[in-house]
């Protein structure tokens, strides 16, 4: 019985050791590293994704930013047009851009570019060449002073407001600034590309504040080291970005680096990007 308790005890001293080893390598890791090795497990149980970070379940709208640096898990999100943004009470006054509420009956200028391209195919292919043909950068812009009034009024643009709630972790083991305000909102007509927004109409975590509302400066937030925070971000579409043709589909993520022409973009085909239609709504969860 001795000699049994004495083997029982060294197997003890042993299986303590050896946790004691896996909890110590375990904390010793950065918060990237741990951040990643999570999501990659929730994706080998709920299915693959993007480089083993998107998969489904509870991580299932996870991405890295640009510089790998923060992690981005998407929980839900809200679509508002003019009629409603009013309306809602979830998203506070002094969190939009300056502190103020949107007016959804503002006024601006509107210039057809479509319409022009389509009665003059020379200036269509010069903005379709970013100026490489078609005309010279002269000939366009002595163009404009002719024209350009024959295609632009003042009215107001249709709008759609969208809220992401999401949840951001610093993955460096030191103070990060993050400008959140790289994220995007893409809308696809199908496999076209028809605009481009960037976060910065509604932030709900504002650093810098006067008289408690947000000031007029991009989204930005510095982070402690492995810090995460459950935040709101806000973006404004309008027609006269996307033109509203066909059914919109929206996506979030972050341009690619080195990105030359959003022509080479398709959200709809790559993980790295998450659709909003995946998301439950905001004011349900």
């Amino acid at each position: 019985m001795r000699n049994i308790i004495k083997v029982s005890s060294v197997f003890i001293l042993a299986l303590v050791t050896v946790v004691s080893v896996v909890v110590t390598e375990r904390n010793s890791r950065s918060p990237m590293e741990r951040s990643l090795n999570a999501a990659g497990a929730n994706a080998d149980r709920t299915g693959s994704g993007s480089d083993g970070i998107e998969g489904t379940g509870t991580l299932s709208a996870v991405i890295l930013n640009n510089t790998h640096t923060a992690r981005y898990e998407f929980l839900a999100c809200d679509i508002f047009d003019d009629a409603n943004i009013a309306l809602q009470t979830e998203y506070k006054e002094e969190f939009y851009e300056g502190g103020c509420l949107p007016d959804p009956d503002y006024m601006t200028e509107y210039t057809d570019y479509q319409a022009m391209m389509n009665d003059y195919p020379e200036v269509g292919e010069f903005i379709s060449s970013n100026g490489n043909s078609g005309m010279t950068e002269a000939e366009y812009f002595e163009f404009l002073d002719q024209h350009l009034d024959e295609y632009t009024v003042i009215r107001h643009p249709e709008s759609e407001y969208i809220f992401l709630r999401c949840r951001i972790t610093n993955l460096k083991d030191a103070e990060n600034t993050e400008y959140i305000g790289n994220l995007r909102v893409f809308a696809m007509c199908g496999d076209e590309l028809e605009a481009v927004a960037e976060a910065g109409l509604y932030f709900d975590k504002p650093q810098n504040t006067e008289d408690g509302k947000r000031l007029m400066e991009p989204v930005v937030y510095t982070f402690k080291p492995g810090e995460t925070i459950e935040c709101v971000v806000g973006f404004l579409l309008t027609d006269y970005q996307q033109g509203l043709t066909g059914d919109i589909s929206y996506f979030t993520g972050f341009e690619p680096a080195g990105l030359e022409n959003y022509s080479q973009l398709n959200p709809a085909a790559d993980k790295s990007f998450v659709a909003l239609s995946d998301l439950p709504k905001g004011l349900e969860t």
